[in-house]
């Protein structure tokens, strides 16, 4: 009954996507009223939606915050999964999930007890307080990019990543968008720090070197 329900509701929305690119601080996109929720959109929901071509291809950016925090610390980007590398070489052989969960909570101020072991070595990797005193001044988030996003002490360094990283992959996104000009693929919708490209079978990379 509730997915019957869902259907329901959803039958009466409009299936494009409108976003609104001011509808957050921080730059992170937000979905107009009446657009279709992509981004509320439940998981168990999205084989529903299908592609105009032939394949939906997604493009996730692996611990994309992360990496923000590693780039404004010009600091070396690790190969393959990141929080892989940090459970294993920085933690000391904690689980990917649990790695993912302690670092999250302590990079945006958790003050749970229980990760306060891991403190000094991640602070060694991250450096929080040279992140604020680069990018904190006043009150105020100061960008890369030029945003001005005012902020208290606990949120600084969550707008710092979110910001940064939305407005460095918007930029790439329309990279995307400019090469596929010329294609039947498109750019099907965006989530957050994932880019979906509604493909055709022709074009996959190996076949039109797409």
């Amino acid at each position: 009954q509730k997915d019957l329900n869902y259907y329901h509701r959803i039958l009466g929305v409009d299936k494009n996507i409108s976003y609104n690119m001011f509808g957050s601080l921080t730059g992170r996109l937000s979905v107009n009223k009446g657009s279709f929720p992509i981004h509320s959109f439940p998981k168990q929901y999205r084989s529903a939606i299908k592609p105009h071509n032939d394949w939906f291809v997604k493009f996730d950016i692996n611990a994309a915050e992360l990496r923000t925090s590693l780039a404004l610390l010009n600091k070396h980007q690790p190969d393959g999964d990141l929080y892989e590398w940090l459970g294993k070489s920085i933690l000391g052989n904690v689980s990917r999930s649990e790695t993912k969960k302690i670092i999250i909570e302590w990079l945006y101020d958790s003050r749970n007890p229980a990760y306060q072991q891991y403190a000094q070595k991640l602070d060694e990797v991250f450096e929080k307080e040279k992140l604020k005193n680069n990018y904190y001044i006043d009150g105020f988030i100061n960008t890369p990019y030029g945003r001005k996003i005012e902020s208290d002490d606990h949120h600084a360094i969550s707008y710092l990543n979110q910001s940064t990283f939305i407005d460095l992959f918007h930029r790439h996104v329309l990279d995307v968008y400019d090469f596929l000009s010329d294609k039947k693929s498109f750019i099907a919708f965006l989530l957050h720090d994932e880019l979906v490209l509604d493909m055709t079978d022709d074009e996959k990379i190996g076949r039109a070197h797409v």
